[in-house]
């Protein structure tokens, strides 16, 4: 199974401009080149900010589902991200926005996570995986208002690991040093723990 684990995780640069910290969106061009070799392609972003970027690239395409699990774009830049935003054209219902209350914690999260992500997981039937970790919807992060533990990256982690399916995960946001580190470092050691390493 191919497994990469990269820091990057650009996803509110959009094609023409540099946008919150990111001047090139990896995981756009990660997600183009294995749909233009015929890969059904699932991209997840767990963020605490919305990934504009990546939703915009893919609007109006159904060759990459876009799922974002995002604090609502009411308290938190870029202010994007609602749930009736699902695609247009043929990217109709291919995209999908789950914003998310102040202070939500990891058993609602995860609860969350089971009753939309899961589902869609099963219907769309992914041959790869992208991810994007942003550790800033952990407790404590200076810029978003999310109160997770890092346990909720690793399970759902261990969750996405169980479709046996190829895997690209990413970092991203993350502001608060120390958190971010362990979040990292708890989520990569599921990777390599379900992999036996």
């Amino acid at each position: 199974m191919l497994l990469s684990i990269h820091q990057d995780g650009y996803h509110h640069a959009k094609a023409e401009k540099a946008s919150g910290f990111c001047y090139l969106n990896d995981l756009v061009l990660a997600c183009i080149r294995f749909s233009n070799n015929g890969k059904r392609v699932l991209y997840l972003d767990l963020d605490a900010h919305h990934g504009d970027g990546v939703q915009e690239a893919f609007y109006s395409s159904k060759k990459v589902m876009v799922i974002s699990l995002h604090e609502s774009g009411k308290t938190l830049w870029p202010g994007t991200g609602y749930e009736d935003e699902i695609g247009d054209g043929s990217g109709k219902g291919f995209n999908i926005n789950i914003p998310l209350p102040l202070g939500i914690c990891d058993i609602v999260y995860l609860e969350v996570f089971q009753k939309f992500v899961i589902p869609l997981i099963n219907a769309y039937v992914p041959d790869i995986f992208v991810l994007q970790l942003g550790m800033d919807a952990l407790a404590g992060d200076p810029l978003a208002h999310l109160e997770l533990t890092n346990n909720t990256h690793a399970e759902i982690i261990g969750q996405i690991l169980r479709y046996n399916k190829p895997m690209l995960a990413t970092g991203g946001g993350g502001y608060h040093f120390d958190n971010t580190v362990r979040g990292w470092a708890l989520a990569s050691r599921n990777v390599f723990k379900y992999h036996g390493i």
